[in-house]
């Protein structure tokens, strides 16, 4: 987002902003003004000449922060969206990368994983990546620093690696004998998707070699726990009490376990069933003429596809779960799926806009989009029950979208 200076009829560049570090909200108590924030923390009042030029600025500036995250952005994005990205590879590149770097140059060094890393070079790679930046991690980089940015990426997952649904089957491992614990984590580790999966396999097969070598990284299954359970395994009950010590002495035991059973419980990648769609040389070719010229494919068959279900809407500052339908070219909200249509609130949606995953919001798997109330547009935010149901109300309000604007 450019920023210039005018003079006369001449403007002249005074700086940038960066779009996949912004993120923007819409004052109530002023109509013109749209607040713009940077790195979650420098905020700047953008001012348009009325409200109609704010709404469409809000519009544009949602369909470009969409195309970013779903075409660059790399931290904070579901693995299913970095691996739409991926051709061959059975996990997302900075997976790839990272791990292959730390197996060349992080096997002999000591305190690997725990050493913090130099945060400017840290911050530099993360940034590159988001920006879509092609990053070649060389022999005279930190490898402190790249395992560090692996574990940040891990941090900034929406959802954690291990899952919010299988968070209890993997705390009960805890509760467990040691010679239990086996069956159960195999049982834990089939029932997340097969992206994660995948990651969790060349992570911990990377974490047991440099175990192996303890002698020289000084890092044990214990210590490694510590550094990593809390990325992967993560309480999904927001009232959690955060200072609940006996919360971390439990992931950590199942952490320790997954990597003391990492033979027994573990699938080579290959025995894991990827789910891809393959596309023909014309479909590609069809889709990059559609992205040059600004327009979003479009699954007519989809399209017609409805989508309903119980989700989470924020009503008077409370989450509470309502029937959502969606019909063709509007959403249909009730207290539940058997009241009467009568009851139902209806709300069109905004052609030309995009449904993005809202990583902002305090609601795991929330969504938003743009429908019409009282004759303008306004953001709507839902919050799914899981990860496959977000993509699928993604997915289906995308196509929706997408033929409102033909």
């Amino acid at each position: 987002l450019l920023f210039c200076q005018s003079s006369g009829k001449t403007n002249s560049y005074v700086g940038r902003f960066y779009i996949h570090r912004l993120q923007y909200s819409d004052p109530t108590d002023a109509p013109k003004t749209i607040l713009l924030t940077i790195d979650g923390s420098n905020k700047f009042d953008f001012v348009t000449e009325d409200e109609t030029s704010c709404r469409e600025w809000i519009l544009q500036l949602n369909k470009v922060i969409l195309e970013v995250e779903r075409t660059r952005k790399v931290f904070g994005i579901p693995l299913s969206v970095l691996m739409k990205r991926e051709t061959e590879a059975n996990v997302p590149s900075i997976v790839e990368k990272t791990i292959h770097f730390i197996y060349e140059y992080g096997m002999n060094k000591e305190g690997i994983f725990r050493q913090t890393g130099r945060s400017t070079q840290i911050e530099s790679l993360k940034d590159q990546l988001n920006q879509g930046s092609k990053v070649f991690f060389s022999e005279n980089m930190d490898v402190h620093s790249v395992a560090a940015l692996f574990k940040l990426w891990l941090r900034e997952l929406p959802e954690p690696l291990l899952t919010w649904d299988a968070y209890e089957k993997f705390m009960k491992v805890a509760e467990l004998s040691d010679a239990a614990r086996a069956a159960l984590l195999k049982e834990a580790l089939q029932s997340i998707p097969s992206i994660n999966q995948a990651v969790v396999y060349h992570m911990f097969k990377c974490l047991r070699a440099i175990c192996d070598n303890e002698e020289k990284t000084k890092m044990n299954p214990g210590n490694l726990a510590v550094v990593f359970a809390p990325n992967i395994l993560k309480n999904p009950d927001p009232n959690a009490d955060p200072f609940d010590q006996s919360y971390y002495q439990n992931i950590n035991i199942v952490f320790t376990a997954m990597l003391e059973h990492f033979d027994e419980i573990s699938k080579e990648p290959d025995d894991i069933v990827l789910v891809r769609r393959k596309r023909s040389k014309k479909g590609k070719e069809k889709e990059r003429r559609k992205s040059l010229r600004g327009k979003a494919s479009v699954n007519t068959e989809a399209a017609a596809m409805c989508c309903e279900g119980q989700v989470f809407l924020q009503v008077k500052k409370k989450w509470v779960l309502r029937h959502v339908a969606l019909e063709t070219g509007s959403i249909c909200v009730k207290k539940n799926a058997k009241d009467s249509d009568k009851k139902a609130k209806k709300y069109d949606l905004c052609a030309d806009t995009n449904a993005i995953p809202e990583t902002a919001c305090e609601k795991p798997f929330a969504l938003s989009f743009f429908v019409f109330e009282n004759g303008y547009p306004a953001q709507f935010i839902i919050a799914a029950r899981t990860s496959d149901q977000q993509a699928e109300w993604i997915e289906a309000l995308q196509n929706a979208l997408a033929v409102l604007s033909i």
